[in-house]
């Protein structure tokens, strides 16, 4: 049996109000083999949500884990990561289905 991805779904505007709630929910996905941050509901966020994911893929990185998939798909956002080089960190995807796509191990 292949193991299940782990998503956690944040909503809503995401700033230092927050903070507790982002990392409670990343911590949720910290040791799965296929961790999602689902941000499709997410309308703004700021400096401490990137922040945290970095923390995130710092640590699955030395944990040997692959890399955290990020569901943006709002472009606007999406530019943050991009601007920031937290892309270069996590695998960024616009849909849910894409990202649940990348953790189905190959078949060849």
């Amino acid at each position: 049996m292949e193991p299940q991805p782990a998503v956690v779904a944040f909503e809503g505007d995401l700033d230092i109000f927050r903070n507790g709630e982002i990392y409670a929910g990343l911590q949720r996905v910290a040791a799965a083999e296929c961790a999602i941050v689902d941000l499709k509901g997410v309308r703004y966020f700021g400096a401490c949500l990137l922040g945290a994911i970095a923390g995130l893929a710092t640590e699955r990185d030395a944990a040997g884990l692959r890399a955290t998939i990020v569901v943006v798909p709002d472009e606007r956002l999406r530019r943050l990561f991009e601007i920031t080089g937290d892309d270069m960190m996590v695998e960024i995807c616009t849909t849910i289905d894409e990202a649940l796509g990348l953790c189905a191990p190959s078949r060849t």
